[in-house]
């Protein structure tokens, strides 16, 4: 830790007077000759005065470049010179005026000594925590500022100048933080800026950096306002490089993306492996007794009875077929399902961080609206939010192509029908082709390029199972709203 103090060195003296620069000898050989031309003037001159108290200032300029024993050392040798220059001058004339200036001189000298060694020491503590203070800001990459809401005056510490790159005997202003914003997050930035100037509350806020290069940092900013005394709001606040946490985010969810994506087709795999040996049995069956019914039915004398036992065959390998794609049907609902008393909004507060990246790689704003007063329903909390997660990222590709307005997702929690719970996400997207309303949750069908036209259709499969309904309609005025409505926990139960 590289903390600069003035801490002495050898004896009493400071970094400065071991490794002194121009100023430094400068001072010192004032205070030399300053206390040498006092020691002149109090001993071959003979005036009435008290000349010695001069060496108060010889002890103030030792602070300058002195520590704590430094400045004692100078002010004792101010304190021996003016006994010496008594001992000279007046040794065995001494009268009353004589002793009460030199007293006097010598009382100045010893106070003026020890308010310096205090003010040196206060001076040293305030330093070293100001360099605490800096190197911890340094380490958590934070720094801190201020700001008058009615002046536009900033003040930055110096790891704020190193967050955002500028020199530090450069003047900070609102321009200068504003040149360095993000194009996408120069508008909540400024409107954030403006906000400030009227209302009196905390902020909490994150915004990107933009630098030479292609360059970004991810900037957490919190402040809290405060009053000048000229009564000015004013904002103390600290901002944290947070670009290291956003980079290990990132690279976190395209892990858990990736996982997904596997796990999804893992799964589909092994489905589809389960299904095909179930199925295949009765099928065979099937084509077997079908080839079997023709070979009696093409001779010469059609085996009517052969014949009609192969068709009995096929239709209880058919009924078989069924039961089982039935049963993983029933299975794909209800077995392996957490039941349990759920608040939907918890379930979409949970959801959120999950498409979080989508929405700011999509530059979409979020916006909840969530009633506090929705009743329990019973459900799987898994399968829930993988309905919500569908939804939204729908919801997010669906308005990736506008352009002329800003992009807002909204998410809505509400009650209907007195007892019932909705839960719907809208968007201001393109809408949806009235031509394909009807067929928006069946299998397989999908507008998006390389889709697979399975999300729909497998949320409509999930709140089913939960004994609710899908609906999708188009908005007043731009985009669609893709919603479900569920039991409450007394009738779901």
């Amino acid at each position: 830790m590289s903390v600069s103090t003035s801490s002495p060195y050898w004896p009493g003296f400071s970094k400065h007077t071991l490794f002194p620069d121009a100023s430094t000898w400068t001072q010192v050989g004032v205070a030399i000759a300053l206390a040498l031309l006092i020691f002149v003037i109090d001993t071959f001159t003979m005036l009435d005065i008290a000349v010695a108290v001069m060496y108060v200032v010889v002890v103030l300029l030792s602070a300058n470049f002195c520590g704590r024993r430094g400045i004692l050392l100078w002010g004792l040798a101010c304190a021996a010179l003016t006994l010496t220059s008594f001992l000279c001058t007046h040794a065995f004339s001494a009268t009353e005026g004589v002793l009460g200036r030199t007293f006097i001189s010598i009382l100045a000298i010893a106070t003026t000594t020890l308010l310096a060694m205090r003010i040196r020491s206060a001076t040293d503590a305030l330093r070293r925590s100001e360099g605490y203070l800096a190197d911890a800001q340094r380490l958590s990459r934070t720094g801190s500022f201020f700001f008058n809401a009615a002046t536009d005056e900033y003040i930055w510490s110096d790891e704020t100048y190193r967050i955002f790159e500028y020199d530090r005997s450069i003047k900070p202003t609102i321009e200068l933080a504003r040149a360095r914003l993000h194009p996408d997050d120069l508008k909540a930035w400024n409107a954030s800026i403006e906000e400030r100037r009227t209302r009196r509350e905390n902020v909490d806020m994150q915004y990107r950096l933009s630098f030479p290069g292609g360059r970004v940092k991810h900037i957490h900013s919190l402040a809290h306002p405060d009053s000048s005394p000229g009564g000015d709001l004013e904002y103390v606040g600290a901002l944290m490089d947070i670009t290291a946490a956003k980079q290990a985010e990132d690279e976190l969810h395209e892990a858990h993306t990736a996982l997904t994506h596997v796990t999804r087709v893992t799964a589909l795999g092994e489905l589809m492996a389960s299904i095909a040996h179930e199925v295949n049995q009765p099928l065979a069956g099937i084509v077997t007794n079908g080839e079997a019914c023709k070979r009696w039915l093409a001779r010469d004398v059609p085996d009517l009875d052969e014949a009609q036992s192969a068709v009995q065959r096929m239709i209880n390998d058919g009924r078989r077929a069924s039961e089982i794609i039935r049963r993983l049907w029933a299975l794909s609902r209800k077995d392996g399902l957490q039941i349990a008393p759920l608040n939907l909004n918890d379930i979409i507060t949970e959801a959120i961080p999950l498409v979080r990246r989508e929405l700011i790689n999509s530059n979409v704003d979020l916006r909840m609206e969530l009633s506090p007063a929705l009743p329990l329903t019973m459900g799987d909390r898994i399968q829930l939010q993988q309905v919500i997660i569908n939804l939204a990222v729908n919801a997010v590709q669906s308005m990736s192509k506008v352009k002329v307005r800003a992009r807002t997702l909204c998410i809505r929690s509400e009650r209907y029908n007195e007892t019932g719970i909705c839960v719907s996400v809208r968007d201001n997207g393109t809408g949806i082709d009235p031509d394909n309303l009807d067929r928006l949750f069946k299998a397989f069908f999908t507008t998006r390029d390389g889709g697979m036209g399975m999300g729909l259709s497998i949320c409509r499969s999930i709140i089913e199972a939960h004994g609710g309904q899908m609906w999708a309609r188009n908005n007043d005025d731009f985009g669609a709203s893709f919603g479900s409505t569920l039991k409450p926990e007394m009738e779901a139960a």
